[in-house]
């Protein structure tokens, strides 16, 4: 027997905006490191992200991979976190100034999460390759 739809009551609102909380689940637990690959070759950035990410885990770092149109099965099975970003033709319905501030916007909020004690830019800096 199907229920009749109920809508749901409306959530109480609040002057407060809404936020999400992001819980690092060892934060005493070595040095957040950003590493960053944004190249033309995915395939390439990941294997590079791979090798220097080992580096950085056996000195007790904790990486964190930021790559550009990378696989998402890489994205699946890498232990460390990884983070991409869209390319620009990956987003081809944006015009140029929106794209610029999503992609800003996306990074910003990336360095609020991670907090990264250190960047390691494995090829073009941010604002190079965007």
């Amino acid at each position: 027997m199907r229920l009749p739809f109920r809508p749901r009551p409306e959530a109480p609102t609040s002057d407060r905006p809404r936020t999400i909380g992001f819980v690092d689940r060892a934060p005493a637990a070595g040095r957040r490191v950003l590493l960053t690959a944004f190249d033309d070759d995915p395939a390439a950035a990941e294997a590079l992200l791979v090798g220097v990410a080992r580096g950085y885990v056996r000195r007790g770092d904790r990486p964190v991979l930021v790559g550009v149109g990378c696989d998402p099965r890489f994205v699946a099975r890498h232990p460390d976190p990884v983070e991409m970003l869209p390319r620009r033709q990956d987003l081809a319905g944006f015009s140029r100034e929106e794209f610029d501030t999503y992609i800003q916007a996306r990074w910003d909020n990336l360095l609020a999460k991670w907090r990264p004690i250190l960047q390691v830019d494995l090829g073009k800096e941010f604002d190079r390759f965007f």
